[in-house]
């Protein structure tokens, strides 16, 4: 599954995966980190994992109605085996920054809803159980209409 975020002068390409022991399920958690900032939450995001490692994409509902997005791959290290941990463990240390946006807030929830929106409508087959080829989750039809509920009220905030 691929992510590609874009303004006028800047853009990223990240991609994830669904293999076992990842991310249950990185769609739903990036729709539900959309979700949760369309309703208030000041800062929220969701990991993009991936092989060999993946991304953290981050998103902040700033002053004034702003709000603004950043990806971040997973630092080098982020597979620690030096500090006194387990051999292997995870811990969530970013890498530079790959991509950063500031827009509005209803703008950016608006950008992501419609972009979910069109990935379902390409994707989802009443046939088939599964979102996307090579994606073994179902679309996540419950968090997509809390999302739009919650862009809905935003919209008629503002």
């Amino acid at each position: 599954m691929t992510l590609t975020l874009e303004t006028d002068t800047s853009a990223c390409e990240i991609s994830t995966t669904d293999l076992d022991g990842l991310e249950p399920d990185a769609v739903h958690a990036l729709i539900q980190a959309v979700r949760l900032l369309a309703e208030g939450v000041p800062d929220t995001g969701a990991r993009w994992p991936s092989e060999p490692r993946g991304h953290f994409i981050d998103l902040s509902h700033g002053w004034r109605g702003q709000a603004g997005i950043a990806v971040h791959p997973f630092a080098d290290d982020w597979l620690d085996t030096s500090l006194n941990h387990t051999p292997g463990t995870w811990t969530p240390r970013r890498g530079p920054a790959l991509f950063t946006a500031t827009t509005t807030l209803p703008a950016l929830v608006r950008a992501f809803t419609e972009a979910f929106g069109a990935a379902r409508a390409g994707y989802v087959n009443h046939d088939r159980p599964r979102f996307g080829p090579y994606w073994r989750y179902p679309f996540p039809e419950q968090e997509f209409a809390r999302l739009q509920a919650a862009g809905a009220a935003l919209a008629d905030a503002t």
